[in-house]
């Protein structure tokens, strides 16, 4: 005979919720990213007006 007391109701309840709210924030991620519009566009800085950008790629312990 299986004896449930409020303890144990308790975590099996959380654990259902937790596997529900894991299952819905996955499904809402997976909706979103399957999206084919999109919502921003990446963009670069060019230098203007003829200025010049040195940038130095060495390590920090070789300068």
């Amino acid at each position: 005979m299986v004896v449930i007391n409020g303890k144990n109701i308790l975590k099996v309840f959380g654990l259902i919720m937790l596997l529900i709210l894991t299952f819905v924030i996955t499904n809402y991620n997976v909706k979103n990213t399957n999206k084919k519009e999109i919502d921003s566009m990446q963009t670069v800085a060019l230098p203007t007006n003829n200025k010049t950008i040195i940038i130095d790629a060495r390590a920090w312990f070789t300068r």
